[in-house]
């Protein structure tokens, strides 16, 4: 195997193994060697890492700039590991540092007043298969605060709707148990009662539905396909075209939302599934431009 198989393999999570194989694909293209296999890992140096760096940092933010950076690192000691690169060329990568900086946050909370115009576009849809899937989706992102890829793999014993809770594997192959919220337990109700209705069978939470309402199956379905379920029912609720939500944007409104009724930042954390409290503050989306204004003014 080569360094760049071997540091796939030590990776738990598939989306960080994803990662890894478009990165390590752009690296190699900047030598124009299109296959990466070919790259030769084994000749990276500090100056030429730091070079890599200079120039991919006048076309990338400085975070992205840190994620190929990882990259090398990894891949690096895969080649001293396997004999190929000797020790004190992998301390020297590894000294690197990386790239600092701070920038506006991206993405925004979804507003009460569009989260109920998307629910409202759910109900009013003639596909009453689509529509109980799709308010389901919605459900666990703006209420449990899923990633799109979590609620994609879902299983439809990782909800009990008995006693309200849901199970999830999230980064870093880590899997929880937490409460399911009052107001989603609706909506996932209606979802799993209409697979019951329709007698289909299937390990995974979601699948794809037929336009005459049947539901093909529930083999799964990929993150996308939620990414392109909230932007399309996001248009047709009247949302801006230019301030289409995102999955993930319903993560960032569980988050605002809960720090916003003023529940402890920890707990927040333990909603959200995050390593530490900052990672938690940095997704608050509220509105306190007016709060800090009054604050300096006063």
């Amino acid at each position: 195997m080569n360094p760049v198989q071997l540091y796939r393999l030590s990776l738990a999570s598939k989306n960080s193994r994803a990662q890894v194989d478009k990165l390590t694909k752009r690296i190699a293209a900047l030598e124009n060697i299109n296959n990466v296999e070919s790259y030769p890992w084994h000749e990276m140096t500090y100056s030429k890492t730091l070079s890599i760096m200079t120039e991919l940092e006048e076309k990338l933010a400085y975070t992205s700039v840190n994620a190929y950076l990882a990259v090398i690192k990894g891949v690096s000691k895969q080649c001293w590991m396997l004999g190929l690169m000797d020790g004190d060329t992998y301390s020297k990568i590894k000294a690197v540092q990386g790239r600092k900086g701070s920038r506006v946050p991206s993405g925004r909370a979804i507003s009460d007043l569009e989260a109920d115009a998307l629910f409202t576009v759910c109900t009013n849809d003639p596909n009453i298969a689509r529509s109980k899937r799709n308010a389901a989706i919605l459900a666990l992102g703006l209420f449990a605060g899923l990633r799109r890829s979590e609620i994609a793999q879902l299983k439809r014993h990782d909800i009990d709707l008995y006693n309200a809770s849901y199970t999830v594997i999230g980064k870093g192959n880590k899997q929880q148990t937490l409460p399911l919220a009052a107001t989603a337990l609706p909506h996932l109700t209606a979802w799993l009662e209409e697979c019951l209705r329709q007698n289909i069978k299937g390990d995974y939470l979601f699948g794809e539905i037929e336009k005459n309402g049947n539901i093909k199956h529930l083999n799964g379905i990929i993150g996308n396909t939620v990414w392109t379920i909230i932007k399309k029912t996001a248009f047709d609720a009247g949302v801006d075209p230019d301030r289409l939500p995102s999955p993930h944007d319903m993560r960032r409104t569980l988050i605002t939302n809960l720090l916003d009724k003023g529940i402890n930042p920890r707990i927040t954390q333990v909603v959200a599934r995050h390593a530490n409290v900052q990672t938690t503050m940095r997704y608050d989306r509220g509105d306190i431009e007016d709060a800090v204004r009054n604050a300096i003014d006063s």
